[in-house]
């Protein structure tokens, strides 16, 4: 008999396929194949205490015994390949060796939270970097990029958000984040916010519909001296001195602002 397992086998067919490979059965003894009459018997009646686990056939079976201690592996059980492991309450993707974090990739994920609580924003999402010993230092942080296809190359880099500390110390620790968006094949970073600012980096410009609203630092102004007035006047009645001071007020509120200056 043909032992390879096909794609077309009947059930019945493959199972003595099955059997046969296994050179008479499972070695835990739940089957037994007689390749002369074709006859397939159940050994044990008692198949989860022959395997060891409780076997899963259909969707809404449920596994238990050895292999919610152990890594499921995947394909294999070197770092070549992925395997899924408890730890506690949480679900892990592993290397099949254990040694190391594995990349998943799916077309869509979602995160869903159900609970009855209101007026809350309940963590659904979470990117960690984990450093050795758990010690971070300043300039640590973690990244999150952002790819598309490019007219030539796949998975092309459009935009890279990054968290970083500025003061790792636990009591005082103090974070930034950084978007850099990519500029003629570059990635370059645009903007820096952290709670003291917002920077522009490398742009210039702040627009608003597309429209400039806010430049560069006009330079060659200095404060006038005297006095400054930012009082209600009369354009009929008005007169040099009084206009004098609100022109000094009107300067020293842009070099306050940033806006012109040395």
């Amino acid at each position: 008999m043909d032992t390879t397992p096909r794609l077309n086998d009947p059930d019945n067919t493959l199972l003595k396929k099955i059997c046969l490979l296994l050179q008479g059965g499972v070695s835990s003894g739940v089957l037994s194949f007689n390749a002369r009459s074709g006859a397939i018997t159940l050994l044990s009646a008692d198949v989860t205490g022959a395997l060891g686990y409780t076997p899963v056939n259909k969707a809404g079976d449920t596994m238990s015994g050895a292999l919610t201690t152990t890594t499921l592996n995947v394909g294999g059980t070197t770092s070549s390949f992925p395997a899924i492991k408890n730890s506690g309450a949480l679900l892990r993707v592993r290397l099949a060796d254990d040694s190391n974090y594995a990349v998943v990739q799916t077309g869509f994920l979602q995160a869903n939270i159900a609970d009855a609580s209101t007026n809350t924003s309940p963590v659904a999402f979470e990117v960690y970097h984990e450093t050795v010993g758990g010690n971070g230092a300043t300039n640590d942080g973690v990244s999150m990029d952002l790819r598309a296809d490019s007219s030539t190359t796949d998975r092309q880099l459009q935009a890279r958000i990054a968290t970083l500390w500025s003061d790792a110390t636990h009591a005082t620790r103090t974070s930034h984040m950084r978007i850099s968006p990519t500029l003629n094949g570059t990635s370059l970073e645009a903007i820096r916010i952290s709670n003291a600012q917002i920077s522009a980096q490398n742009g210039t410009v702040f627009a608003v519909a597309g429209t400039k609203v806010v430049d560069a630092r006009q330079t060659g102004w200095t404060a006038a001296t005297g006095t400054a007035t930012r009082a209600t006047f009369a354009t009929s009645t008005v007169t040099l001195e009084v206009l004098a001071q609100h022109v000094k007020a009107l300067i020293d509120d842009l070099i306050t602002h940033g806006l012109i200056g040395t």
